[in-house]
């Protein structure tokens, strides 16, 4: 996290169904603003998001790219943390409202470049793709809940872990926020992880035993305390469990080195390869939306809003 791009998750495919991070990622009571992007599938969405995250990263922003968990090539959303905003998707299964309508959150209607004309014509098409396609992501979650049942055990006792931040300074009287991310998900292509992303660039790397991850959430609430903003890594499978605790401004990662593993890893691996399956079929049927959408959108007015949309974010920055 200490070059300009990082790359994150803020949903898991888990074996507690799909979990969400969303609505931590922005705090209001900073100041901290969202646009929030509604279109259909293949309605520009990603490629609004991709445009903005490089503009940003032209200007050197530090920009963190929110990857999709049910595409890995797609985006969720990107976040600026120093200019305290994010534009994210905010469509189903993490649908985003306005927590302060105007002052900090806006809507992004990309809707309104998709001709209903076209999208008429072929509605029963795409009631019945949506239907198998959430089907199957009802079945891929059957299949991560039974692995989540599997006995799982694991090596290693915990240290004392206190002493690293023991001599931190403070560097800011305002406490830091401690973000909650995924830096990996389990997907359509199998489980995808950016967690080096963020290990880039710091000074010391500390391996925490599996028993010692409990700890890892107080450390950050206590690098907080002291000005840092922290991050807190969860396992995108077992989200109640840390992979690890980053500090960037102090270049400091500690790392869950001996994650538990599935006593039976026969039918563990059958388990994880049937729930791809269903990602994978799920991400075939999504595509097939994508087809009928495409045609229907207007790509030169889209593009021309988005020209406008850079300016508008520009002058907001600077103000």
């Amino acid at each position: 996290m200490q070059s300009h791009t990082f790359r994150t998750f803020l949903g898991a495919n888990s074996t507690k169904g799909f979990v969400s991070l969303y609505e931590g990622l922005t705090d209001p009571l900073r100041g901290e603003r969202r646009f929030l992007i509604k279109a259909g599938p293949g309605g520009g969405k990603s490629s609004f998001m991709k445009s903005i995250g490089r503009h940003m990263e032209e200007t050197g922003s530090r920009v963190e790219y929110i990857h999709c968990s049910g595409d890995p090539d797609s985006l969720d959303g990107v976040y600026f943390p120093k200019a305290g905003i994010a534009v994210v998707d905010a469509t189903a299964p993490h649908v985003g409202e306005p927590v302060c309508y105007g002052a900090l959150d806006r809507y992004v209607d990309l809707g309104q470049f998709s001709s209903r004309v076209v999208l008429y014509p072929h509605r029963n098409a795409i009631m019945e793709l949506v239907t198998a396609y959430k089907k199957e992501y009802r079945d891929a979650y059957a299949y991560l809940r039974a692995y989540g049942q599997l006995p799982r055990s694991v090596e290693g006792t915990s240290n004392d872990h206190n002493e690293i931040l023991s001599t931190l300074p403070r560097i800011r009287l305002q406490s830091g926020r401690v973000h909650r991310r995924f830096s990996g998900a389990f997907s359509c292509i199998g489980l995808v992880d950016h967690l080096m992303d963020q290990a880039a660039g710091l000074t010391l790397s500390v391996k925490v035993p599996f028993d010692g991850s409990r700890e890892l959430e107080g450390l950050a609430e206590h690098a907080a305390g002291l000005g840092y903003d922290t991050v807190l890594n969860l396992n995108p499978l077992f989200p109640e469990e840390i992979k690890a605790l980053i500090i960037p401004e102090a270049g400091i990662g500690l790392f869950v080195s001996d994650a538990p593993q599935s006593e039976n890893s026969e039918l563990g691996l059958g388990l994880l390869d049937a729930a791809e399956t269903h990602l994978r079929k799920a991400k075939k049927l999504h595509d097939e939306l994508e087809d009928i959408y495409i045609p229907a959108i207007d790509f030169s007015a889209l593009e021309e809003f988005q020209s406008k949309f850079l300016i508008e974010l520009d002058e907001m920055i600077e103000t």
